[in-house]
């Protein structure tokens, strides 16, 4: 046999696309390919057995394409945040996704959890522990169990699920992940984890019983999706914006704009400071899905606004927040958002730019520089996301407005990059 050749698998596991990469020792992408996922079954926020066989079907078919003889794989990957992956009473494995909200919920206000506000979304709203069982209550289990709630025997991430039962991989649970989605430690099942203890570092597992494989194919748990997308970033970065969906803006030092202390765990960096659901990538899809305007009109606004067009837009009291997150107006969560998309409608597409991009100017000024940063000038800001086209003119306005105390520039990192940067940062 002649020399082991490394390479990397990356699986990002979105809510719309599975997406793969096959990279060389030196990051290089020698490979790609997505498959849409989001229509797999009629109940796409809750996938049972029959459509996560076919998701682990695309993966074992990815990872047969390659040599394995010859080389060492390194599997790496990262999935929604939102999610929650686990067996049911009747053996069946599920994942049931962030969308797939309860059906009642009584909560009154934003409630904290293991550090971080409870959003609708979250999966801890999802469970309800009576004595020593959990159960679980979506909008979809009544259509697909006839049932309020369903008993789960024991929770566990979305890829544990799909190399533990269709690949008959046994991998470790991440730490990481499931602080990033709420899910008390002691509703997670260590079952699957005889191999390795909990920690709170990156750890792998050795496996050499994986199909045509001679060499091992060390298998790292997963990360959340805001980790995969902006680690790289944030180690060389004071703040990180990532234009995704529901945004986020993330600190490497403790920033508190409200009583909720909200954080996520990063890699060798720790717990962090989010401000996390404001409004982003969803009302501009949903604006040109319900409008006579298409993505190219956004991106050309951009163009029709200066700085004093800005500031008499943005003099009005306004809110872009129509579903539970974060509003940069009050600086809070709120659970009931009082705008309505019908309102955003109404909007040009350049009274929608400036106040979209308003909510992270009023975030930076509000940052006290000398509390957090100490004696430092110039804040390193770096902005993940390209929204469809947008992103280099929206920063390119957002540097006139906060040119004094900030610098601005886009990330060049991809999500493959990015978390093989995590596991070279851990010295494994």
């Amino acid at each position: 046999m002649g020399k082991v050749i490394k390479e990397y698998i990356v699986i990002d596991w979105g809510f719309t696309r599975l997406k793969f990469w096959n990279l060389n020792r030196n990051g290089e992408i020698i490979r790609e390919k997505f498959i849409y996922i989001k229509n797999l079954n009629p109940n796409p926020e809750f996938y049972l057995t029959n459509s996560l066989l076919k998701i682990a079907q695309e993966i074992n078919s990815f990872l047969g394409e390659i040599d394995n003889l010859t080389k060492e794989i390194t599997i790496l990957s990262s999935c929604q945040m939102h999610c929650l992956a686990g067996i049911l009473e009747s053996n069946e494995p599920f994942l049931s996704t962030w969308n797939d909200l309860p059906i009642k919920n009584e909560a009154k206000k934003i409630l904290i959890k293991n550090g971080q506000p409870t959003l609708l979304s979250m999966p801890i709203n999802k469970i309800s522990e009576k004595g020593k069982d959990y159960y679980l209550s979506t909008k979809n289990i009544k259509k697909i169990f006839n049932k309020d709630e369903v008993k789960v025997k024991y929770f566990m991430t979305p890829f544990q699920l799909i190399y533990n039962n269709f690949l008959n991989l046994r991998t470790p649970p991440s730490i990481h992940f499931w602080e990033s989605t709420c899910l008390p430690k002691n509703m997670i099942s260590k079952n699957n984890n005889i191999e390795n203890e909990y920690s709170d570092t990156f750890i792998f597992y050795k496996n050499n019983n994986f199909k045509n494989s001679a060499n091992s194919i060390k298998i790292f748990p997963e990360i959340g999706d805001l980790q995969a997308s902006t680690y790289s970033s944030l180690i060389i970065a004071d703040i990180v914006i990532n234009w995704g969906t529901g945004s986020q803006m993330i600190f490497k030092k403790s920033v508190n704009f409200s009583n909720d202390f909200y954080f996520r765990n990063f890699p060798n960096i720790g717990k962090v400071s989010v401000i996390s659901h404001i409004p982003c990538g969803r009302i501009f899809s949903d604006y040109c899905q319900n409008t006579k305007y298409i993505y190219k009109d956004l991106i050309e606004a951009f163009d029709k606004v200066n700085i004093d067009t800005f500031n008499s837009y943005i003099c009005e009291e306004y809110s872009l927040l129509y579903f539970p997150g974060y509003d940069t107006n009050k600086f809070k969560y709120l659970n009931q958002s009082y705008t309505t998309k019908e309102i955003i409608y109404k909007y040009s597409p350049e009274k929608l730019v400036c106040f979209w991009l308003n909510q992270y100017i009023k975030v930076l000024k509000g940052i006290n520089l000398k509390e957090y940063y100490g004696d430092k000038s110039i804040l390193e800001v770096k902005i993940c996301g390209e929204l469809g086209g947008m992103s280099i003119k929206a920063m390119n306005l957002i540097k006139k407005i906060l040119s004094k105390n900030f610098s601005f520039s886009l990330s060049k990192t991809n999500v493959p990059l990015s978390l093989m940067r995590c596991m070279i940062n851990s010295n494994i």
